[in-house]
């Protein structure tokens, strides 16, 4: 400001200098005013903008009669605009409107008063300015220009009415707004969802282009929406048209890059690989991008050098988003290359910025790749020290524990973190893989009794796991052989002496006691086998036999540990040698039990040699085992009756032995094979009842919940409780399908729920690579049950949600299962988006070869209407044969008639009768025919013709379903021919002839409208609640709920209609008319002089209206307030519809002015109010209705001025 007071001196100073000079030497006035307006264009012109702003807001001062001082306001608005001084830029806009609201410059400035609101983020008066140019400036091409960023800034807000701004601009003449109006209004139906009205605007475009590159714009956006809605295949061909059609490189760029990326949606690496080299050297536009995709790319398709040299290539600077993920992929390639120390120098850099326990665990992996075990297990523990409570905690716990065990020999330490895993998660899927992996340890480090316990405590808690068996084996292993080590030594030879300082008899037996105590005690049966033959040198016989089974029960252990056959064959041997040595011995039977246990399960003769030895020796010890082995050979022979028979005595018999729970388990399974479900039921729950805590309790509790004709209930109930209390089992993780299959049906919330959990925990399992368990990567099953979760979602009535199931599905399986994909999109999408499910249908059908899928977009087409599309696909159905001919040539009939084709549906009718009148189903095609032809003759008003075919239908085919329905048309046909009397006994005697058919909502809703005509209001009101209670969820139901309002409205019952409206909005939220029903609620409170609620009310619904409701909204505002009789408030409530809302079909601008009029009026300022109506006069002219009505005001108000009091 200084410097603009000295300049203001500097120019007084000149002047009064210039006044004493002689006249020849003095500067005329104008050179003056152009010198200082050139000095600001030249400041602003050097980007100057603080100096600029200040001369020519000085030059407006001191020159403000100058033809230039609107021009020198927007140049000073214009340079505080780019200083970003928004409010001063605003005062300078607002005096050119308001100092010289007629200068040329007048326009910009108003239009420039939005820009400047709009980056100020101002919205509403941004909005307001914009509409300010349009409205006051019609005729200037900025008006459009200001319509186009009105609907810019509305589109991008997500408001409704941006729809009939950009339309409205669609639908004026000038070229190159309509094109920019229509790439806005596509992009706003895009984002409303609304795909097939955006691609419907970009078509023209792309063949009738306004502008150079309109053609290439239109396939771009038409790729990006059908990317969107999953048809890769077609959005990879507008991109490629795309390509061809531009000349810009920046759109070619665009397009190269858009092709790269659906390519590789596709799985089509090289094709996405190549058009990504194009764009990278396309130019720097989306260069990044390119490289960016393609380094991840080049990195999953296991090319690490390649990947790394483009990423390296990229420009990412820190401050964007995307830098973490860049150096993310940078550091995988640089550790795959070797290069670990810059790798983890790249994560270090990522954790500075963000910490993430992703990066911990990703420094981790990099640690191990190279074989660092201490610095990957430090950041294990950060891992877990910064992110207790992290989804991979457990698993990060337990894959430390074997790192320490493992690769540090950190025992402590490793068996702390093991044990964290069930300590602090009870629930943890880890816990039993912890205590195995423990177990193991231990065993290694000779801590044998230690790990007995672990192992013991497996099947105990968690029966039927994976690790059961493994469980089981070691339990046995070491119960059965003794452990290893001094004190063990010590104890052996403790019995040892006292066994042999305790013995009595010969010296020989001494070494078969040793012996027996070797096997039976030590388990050690090579001492044993020693011991023996010293048995057997010493010539004692007393003992023989029994030295004899034990030599054989050595060999048959040895055979058991090491899996000798050569043992195995001994111990046969020595059995078969006894057996013929001394076959009247009391050890016989055991020896022969023995023998044919070791027998190979091929050779059919020793299952009956078991069932003799089975009843010879029958209550013997031997009775289970022997059971359990029968009961098994005779599944191995398939004898399943037979090895039914055998399990169930030994489950019967023997519950406690520990062979009876398998036993029990596979009777039921048995029983299930032979077909038997319920035989297998009861087994099952008997095992269950028997061996709750039994090896096969989780797959038991699985086969219950399959079998079908148990109650779903407890099916339910079953597989529920498998997947909570036996996590751990394979069982529970197959539990999901049968489980989601019945929740579907009976609690689709469930189901949702179910498959949710099941996506998370595979998800999970996916992550799990990082931590380099060793293991496969296990398969992921979301191919599986994404589509299932998206049928769930349209059980439950929420189809946006299924759609996005079933494009997450899509993109998962590329495309392989592009068809069914687009089957299933149009199946979720027609009922509420029809046109987008014949959009998926058509590319379906043009992709699969199915008659299936034909006949059903062609049902489609024919409930859409578009009936010549229907009769084409029918027609071309009957021409190959393929379906019922019956039902698809009375359906190209019926097309025909509905496009009221009569003489070429009469040709097919006379074919169609001459084919297939012997046909069962020929009576009820042709009742529809004939009702679908009375129908057609009705709409060409053939009224006579009509009722006759509708007779005719009725007595031909009096049981067809069309009967009833031909009645109420004959009915309505007298009705609108003024037969009433005709029409009221057809009409009213149907409830009678048909009680509850639906087909008496269409009759109740004729004889309300005839009431309603007639003024008989009490016949219509019943008429109408008829159907509200008869059939409530009936088509009709809403029609008639308007009407029964509008009769409620008539006879001023304006509380029941407020009651009605309000429960009409409450089951229709979605209707057409929403909106209107909101304003009439409005306005039906006005009725009841509850203006106050009214125009709360109004006020509420009015942020969500378009244009021309929005203006009828703050018309009853003023209205509201009018009613009052506050009419200062009403007047300016009032004007807002002139100067604040958009232009309407509807006159509500002038209605309003001409209220405000009256409200002036009645507030005795008579010259406002002939200022207002005089405005009506010019708006609307003066012959118009509201002219005349304006003129006839004013007329008054002279009058009363002049002294005639007409008002």
């Amino acid at each position: 400001m200084p410097l603009m007071i000295h300049k203001q001196k500097y120019l007084i100073l000149l002047v009064l200098t210039l006044g004493i000079l002689p006249p020849c030497f003095a500067k005329p006035q104008s050179s003056r005013e152009e010198t200082d307006f050139v000095y600001g264009n030249r400041l602003l012109e050097d980007g100057l903008f603080e100096l600029a702003a200040r001369q020519f807001t000085a030059f407006a001062e001191l020159y403000p009669n100058s033809p230039r001082a609107p021009r020198a306001l927007l140049c000073a608005g214009e340079s505080y605009m780019e200083l970003g001084r928004t409010e001063d830029a605003v005062q300078a806009f607002l005096r050119i409107l308001l100092t010289y609201p007629s200068a040329s410059m007048a326009p910009r400035a108003q239009f420039l008063m939005g820009v400047t609101f709009e980056k100020d983020r101002r919205w509403e008066e941004a909005e307001a300015a914009y509409r300010r140019v349009r409205q006051n400036y019609p005729d200037q091409e900025l008006g459009l220009e200001a319509m186009i960023r009105l609907g810019n800034l509305l589109e991008s807000r997500g408001r409704a009415e941006a729809e009939s701004v950009l339309r409205s601009l669609v639908e004026q003449p000038v070229d190159e707004y309509r094109s920019r109006a229509a790439f806005l209004l596509s992009r706003h139906y895009e984002s409303n969802g609304e795909y097939e009205a955006a691609l419907a605007l970009l078509e023209p475009l792309k063949n009738h282009p306004v502008r150079e590159e309109d053609a290439a714009r239109a396939f771009l956006a038409a790729g990006r929406i059908k990317e969107t809605m999953g048809d890769w295949l077609d959005c990879r061909e507008d991109y490629r048209k795309a390509l061809k059609a531009s000349r810009s490189a920046k759109w070619k760029q665009a397009a190269r890059f858009s092709l790269g990326s659906v390519s590789w949606k596709l799985g089509e690496a090289e094709q996405a690989l190549e058009a990504l080299d194009e764009t990278e050297a396309g130019g720097d536009s989306l260069k990044n991008e390119s490289l960016l995709l393609q380094g991840s790319i080049l990195f999953e398709l296991g090319e690490p050098r390649r990947a790394q040299k483009k990423l390296q290539s990229a420009a990412v600077h820190e401050e964007e988003d995307r830098w973490s993920e860049h150096q993310v992929l940078l550091a995988r390639c640089e550790a795959e290359l070797g290069d670990f120390e810059s790798a983890l120098q790249r994560i270090d850099a990522v954790q500075r910025l963000k910490r993430s326990g992703e990066s911990f665990l990703l420094k981790a992996h990099f640690h191990r790749k190279r074989g660092d075990w201490a610095p990957a297990a430090a950041e294990y523990q950060a891992f877990l020290k910064n992110f207790p409570d992290h989804s991979m905690s457990d698993a990060v716990k337990y894959h430390l524990g074997c790192l320490l065990i493992d690769k540090l020999q950190w025992y402590d330490e490793g068996f702390a973190s093991l044990r964290a895993v069930w300590q602090d998660n009870p629930k943890s899927p880890w816990r039993i893989t912890a205590r195995v992996r423990t177990a193991r340890a231990l065993e290694t480090l000779g801590r044998y009794e230690e790990a007995l316990q672990m192992w013991r405590l497996v099947p105990i808690l968690t029966p039927g796991s994976d690790w059961h068996a493994e469980a089981r084996t070691a339990i046995e292993y070491w119960e059965t052989f003794p452990f290893p080590g001094p004190h063990k030594s010590l104890e052996t030879l403790g019995i040892l002496v006292e066994h042999v300082a305790g013995g009595s008899g010969p010296e020989s037996l001494i070494w078969f006691q040793l012996a027996e105590l070797a096997l039976e005690t030590l388990r050690q049966p090579r001492h044993a086998m020693s011991l023996i033959s010293r048995y057997f040198r010493s010539g004692d016989a007393s003992r023989y036999e029994e030295a004899l089974l034990l030599e054989g029960r050595c060999h048959e252990m040895l055979a058991g540990i090491h899996g000798s056959k050569a043992h195995e064959d001994s111990a046969r041997s020595i059995y078969r040698r006894f057996l013929e040595e001394h076959p009247a011995s009391e050890h016989a039977p055991e020896a022969s039990f023995r023998l044919l246990t070791l027998t190979p399960p091929e050779r059919g003769s020793v299952f009956k040699s078991l069932e003799n030895y089975l009843e010879q020796v029958p209550g013997s010890d031997r009775e289970p085992e022997m059971l359990d082995i029968l009961g098994r050979r005779a599944m191995e022979r398939d004898s399943l009756e037979t090895a039914l028979a055998f399990f169930n005595r030994l489950a019967d018999a023997y519950p406690d032995h520990s062979a009876a729970d398998e036993a029990a388990y596979l009777s039921g399974w048995l029983s299930l094979k032979m077909g038997n479900s319920t035989q297998a039921d009861s087994s099952w729950r008997r095992y269950l009842f028997m061996h709750p805590k039994g090896g096969r309790v989780p797959e038991t509790l699985y086969r219950i919940g399959c079998l079908e004709h148990v109650n779903e209930d407890e099916r339910i109930r079953l597989l529920e409780t498998l997947r909570s209390r036996y996590d751990y089992s394979s069982w529970a993780d197959s539990a999901w399908k049968p489980l989601g299959f019945m929740l579907m049906r009976r609690d689709p919330e469930k189901a949702a729920k179910l498959y949710e959990t099941v996506l998370a925990q595979d998800s999970l399992k996916q992550k799990l690579e990082v931590l380099e368990s060793g293991e496969e990567k296990p398969v992921s099953i979301a191919d599986e049950v994404l589509p299932l979760l998206a049928d769930v979602y349209r059980r439950m009535n929420k189809p946006r949600k299924a759609v996005e199931i079933i494009l997450k599905w899509g993109r998962l399986s590329h495309k392989e299962k592009q068809a069914v994909m687009y089957q299933k999109l149009a199946e979720l999408e027609e009922n509420e988006r029809p046109l987008r499910s014949v959009y998926y249908l058509e590319r379906a059908v043009e992709r699969i070869r199915s008659d299936s899928l034909r006949l059903a977009l062609a049902d489609l087409y024919f409930r859409l209407e578009r009936y010549q599309k229907a009769v084409d696909y029918y027609e071309s159905l009957l021409a190959e044969r393929i379906g019922d001919e019956v039902a698809l040539s009375s359906r190209v009939i019926a097309g025909l008639l509905r496009q009221d084709k009569i003489p070429q549906a009469e040709v097919r009718l006379n074919i169609f009768s001459q084919t297939y009148r012997q046909d069962p189903r020929f009576s009820t095609a042709m009742a529809e025919i004939l009702y679908e032809k009375g129908k057609a003759l009705v709409r060409r008003k053939e009224f006579e013709a009509a009722v006759e075919n509708f007779e005719t239908l009725r007595r031909r085919y009096r049981d067809s379903a069309f009967v009833p329905e031909a009645e109420l048309e004959i009915g309505r046909i007298y009705l609108v021919t003024n037969r009433i009397d005709e029409a009221l006994k057809r009409l009213t005697a149907m409830p009678e002839t048909y009680p509850g058919h639906p087909v008496l909502a269409g009759v109740y809703l004729n004889l309300g409208d005839h009431y309603f005509r007639s003024n008989q209001f009490d016949n219509a009101i019943y008429a109408f609640k008829r159907i509200l209670d008869s059939f409530p969820a009936h088509e009709m139901t809403p029609l008639a709920m308007r009407y029964l309002i509008r009769v409620y409205d008539s006879i001023q019952m304006t509380d029941a209609a407020l009651a009605l409206t309000r429960n009409y909005i409450r089951r229709y939220p979605r209707a057409e008319d929403r909106m209107q029903k909101q304003v009439q609620i409005g306005t039906l409170l006005m009725k009841l002089n509850e203006y106050e609620r009214a125009i709360d009310q109004f006020r509420n619904i009015k942020k969500t209206a378009d244009p021309e409701t929005e203006a009828e909204i703050q018309y009853w505002i003023g209205s509201s307030y009018a009613g009052m009789g506050r009419f200062e408030e009403a007047v300016f409530e009032f004007l807002k519809v002139n100067y604040l809302s958009a232009p309407t079909r509807l006159p509500w601008a002038a209605t309003a002015l001409y209220e405000a009029g009256r409200a002036c009026i009645r507030m005795e300022k008579f010259s406002e109010a002939k200022i207002l109506f005089e405005k009506i006069v010019r708006r609307e002219g003066a012959a118009s209705d509201l002219g005349r009505i304006a003129r006839q005001r004013i007329a008054e108000i002279e009058a009363m001025a002049s002294g005639k009091d007409t008002i």
